[in-house]
């Protein structure tokens, strides 16, 4: 099957699932039972309260929101941001509440205009920055709540360029895949850390990785020109 007819196929689905023709997960075990699907990926009956009921169809896949435990006012930043996960969907599901902030950087000109677009077109509270992460970091200014980044740069690499803003309070979340263990051998070598992994929630061998303390091994590593 052709990425042409993959698309086909997943548009039928939903289009079927909207119409109510379908279940949102097909099979006897599918595992929507009685309970809410939505409050099964983690949304409270607060979060529901406020769509249509026509908006409940089980097509999510979990709420950011409550997996980061951000609260209203917070700021996150996002390290190459590309298509805009999981940086635009959380600035998407921040919007409306005081203070927050997303800042999306991405060093690529035609993906920071998209970036721009969307947060623009969903009125969502995000500021793109063109810009590489390396030089990007320690510009942002005020206090950083959690810093996440999906298919950027090997963990050890994230972990050098988010370390100042962990050092500062930040939760870190780095969306991995499958060699995620090989990935935390590697970063151990350079860094002292104390990561979290939760598996994906929409299945497969994704995985994420939490971080609220990073300690170089070798602090002089740096003054004497080695670099993780």
């Amino acid at each position: 099957m052709n990425e042409t007819n993959i698309r086909e196929k997943v548009r039928e689905h939903y289009a079927s699932v909207a119409e109510g023709k379908t279940s949102c997960c097909p099979g006897a075990n599918s595992g929507c039972g009685e309970e809410n699907i939505s409050q099964k990926l983690g949304y409270c009956a607060q979060d529901l309260a406020s769509l249509p009921e026509q908006a409940e169809m089980g097509l999510g896949c979990g709420n950011p929101i409550s997996f980061a435990k951000l609260r209203p006012g917070e700021v996150v930043v996002d390290l190459g941001s590309g298509g805009g996960f999981p940086g635009v969907v959380l600035a998407c599901a921040l919007a409306g509440t005081s203070g927050a902030m997303v800042h999306l950087v991405e060093r690529n000109t035609k993906k920071a205009a998209f970036l721009r677009e969307a947060i623009r077109v969903t009125a969502s509270p995000g500021t793109v920055h063109l810009a590489e992460i390396g030089d990007s970091v320690d510009r942002i200014a005020g206090k950083v709540d959690c810093v996440t980044a999906r298919a950027v740069a090997p963990l050890h690499q994230l972990i050098r360029f988010t370390e100042p803003l962990v050092r500062g309070g930040a939760k870190a979340l780095f969306l991995k895949g499958q060699d995620v263990e090989a990935e935390l051998t590697e970063a151990t070598k350079y860094w002292n850390i104390r990561p979290q992994l939760h598996s994906s929630r929409t299945g497969g061998h994704g995985w994420i990785v939490e971080l609220d303390r990073i300690e170089r091994r070798n602090p002089s590593a740096t003054a004497h020109g080695t670099r993780a």
